[in-house]
């Protein structure tokens, strides 16, 4: 499982990320009225989806897997603290690739097909609803 990492002292930032071997760029931007949003790019910055909102263990691949250039697996956002009914606040998620370091309340998590199909995801706490 990867931890995308945030810029907490950002509004607006793309993170290059490796997933299933591929790069990909993800854009990802604050809204006041409505929280985070993230888009996924392909390595030419072409849009395989523009930006959606960020919300707490909603699977934001899924609606996408039809196009070939998106990894099989999941970006899901996940509470570390188990609050799944608090929405992420602008710098709720962690700003380390590590879990160990737990600077924030959320993360967002990058699962593999593999992850996900053997319940190791799930045996992290990464349950999608």
């Amino acid at each position: 499982m990867i931890v995308i990492p945030f810029e907490r002292d950002k509004a607006s930032f793309s993170v290059l990320t490796t997933l299933d071997g591929v790069d990909y760029l993800l854009r990802l931007e604050w809204n006041s009225r409505a929280g985070w949003f993230m888009g996924l790019y392909d390595n030419n910055e072409q849009p395989i989806f523009h930006p959606k909102k960020l919300s707490l263990a909603w699977p934001m691949l899924f609606a996408s897997h039809h196009d070939p250039r998106c990894p099989a697996g999941e970006l899901i956002a996940m509470p570390l603290d188990g609050n799944y009914a608090l929405e992420p606040g602008y710098q709720d998620f962690t700003s380390s690739t590590n879990f160990a370091d737990n600077d924030g309340r959320c993360a967002l998590l990058y699962a593999t097909a593999d992850e996900l199909a053997s319940g190791a995801a799930a045996s992290q706490g990464v349950t999608v609803l």
